[in-house]
C-alpha cells in the first residue's frame, strides 16, 4: 500500500505532534476486521478511485500479521480471494477499509496493486498471503 488516507494522516499528525485526541469518523479507525476493497481507477489520499461495481463483487475481510519487523510492516497473513467476476473489468488499486460489503466507510490505507490486472467473466481476483503490505515510513 502506498499511502494513509487523508484522514488518517491527520490524525496521526494531530496526535503525535500536537497532543490531540483522536476524533474517530464514522465507521471508526479501529474496526475490526478490516476489508480490502479493489479499484479500477487511481485511488487518492482524499478517498478517491472507482470501487469495483461488479454485481459478485464484495470487499473481503482481512487479517494482518504483527507489525514486528524493522522497518514496521504488516502483511495480509492468509489469501485473499474476491468472488467470481460476472463481468470482466481491471483492478488497478485497492485500498484497506473499515467497512465491508457496499459502500462506505473510511479508507484508511489507499494504492496501486503491483500490476493492473484484469479479471474475466467466471475468474476470481487473489492476493496471495503476504503480498499486501502496509507500514510506516
Amino acid at each position: 500500500m502506498a499511502a494513509f488516507s487523508t484522514s488518517v494522516s491527520n490524525q496521526i499528525l494531530n496526535i503525535t505532534l500536537r497532543n490531540t485526541p483522536v476524533v474517530t469518523p464514522a465507521g471508526g479507525f479501529n474496526a475490526s476486521p478490516v476489508y480490502v476493497a479493489l479499484f479500477t481507477t487511481p485511488t487518492t489520499a482524499g478517498g478517491g478511485g472507482t470501487e469495483v461495481a461488479d454485481v459478485n463483487y464484495l470487499r473481503q475481510a482481512v487479517t494482518f500479521t504483527d507489525p514486528s519487523a524493522t522497518p514496521a510492516l504488516s502483511h495480509n497473513a492468509a489469501d485473499i480471494t474476491f468472488p467470481a467476476a460476472a463481468a470482466p473489468y481491471t483492478v488497478t488499486h485497492c485500498a484497506i477499509m473499515t467497512v465491508g460489503p457496499g459502500a462506505g466507510g473510511v479508507m484508511i490505507y489507499q494504492g496501486p496493486v503491483a500490476a493492473p490486472k484484469s479479471v474475466g467473466t467466471g475468474e476470481s481476483f487473489r492476493m496471495l498471503a503476504t503480498s499486501l503490505v502496509c507500514g510506516l515510513n
